[in-house]
């Protein structure tokens, strides 16, 4: 009894539970942060950036932790009391456990729901399109169809379904003096470039007055332009 009472005095902290339980701690700050960050990038158009930042952060902190408890907890098992810690180990394994599952969630969850915060335009974009670009209100507006502009790649034939899609129809002649597919330099790059002709356009009837929704078609990209006047 005194040499096991001895022995068990004597026991070290394994270093593995205090760097789980570090880990543990440090993944709280890290993942709710990164959490945050997700929801913001996904309302932007950034998911992807989002998703990047906050698998950084679970592999930097909880994926450690997790290793660390676990493998902590073995050797503490086989240290015949040589080694003490195992509360720590625990704790290390428990917390990102917790926050984990949640966080995955969150992970799948938010750009999904944050895509029905995206213009029309681009819900409707086929996966296959390429070269998007976009220009819209900042998150903060109430709906971001107040102005948008859309170029994105696609075929002729991605085209028509887009276009049915939408329900655009044939910009009638009278009509297409009234659009102006330029002059938007203050507010795009470069890549809004299309030819200030509405030959060929279309546009969607539902819209009237100074809310105008228009399309067209030049050489091989998708020209999407949404304004309401003020």
């Amino acid at each position: 009894m005194a040499s096991k009472s001895v022995q068990s005095s004597g026991a070290k902290t394994s270093s593995l539970a205090i760097a789980a339980m570090v880990f543990g701690i440090l993944s709280i700050f890290t993942l709710f942060p990164a959490g945050i960050l997700l929801i913001i990038f996904a309302i932007a158009g950034f998911a992807n950036i989002g998703r990047i930042l906050s698998v950084s952060a679970l592999c930097l902190t909880a994926i450690p932790a997790v290793i660390f408890g676990i493998v902590g907890l073995i050797k503490i098992g086989r240290s015949a009391g040589q080694l003490k810690g195992q509360g720590l180990a625990i704790a290390g394994i428990a917390v990102p456990a917790t926050v984990l599952p949640v966080f995955c969630i969150m992970l799948v969850l938010i750009p999904a729901l944050a895509k029905l915060y995206q213009p029309r335009a681009r819900r409707a974009l086929p996966s296959s399109a390429t070269d998007i670009r976009e220009c819209k209100p900042s998150i903060f507006w109430v709906h971001p169809d107040f102005w948008y502009l859309l170029k994105a790649k696609i075929t002729p034939e991605e085209l028509e379904a887009y276009r049915t899609k939408l329900k655009f129809v044939p910009i009638p002649e009278e009509a297409k003096k009234e659009i102006h597919w330029t002059g938007w330099d203050d507010l795009v790059d470069e890549w809004w470039d299309p030819l200030p002709t509405s030959d060929g356009a279309f546009y969607d009837p539902s819209t009237q007055g100074s809310h105008r929704a228009t399309m067209k078609y030049e050489n091989g990209y998708l020209y999407y332009m949404e304004t309401v006047g003020f």
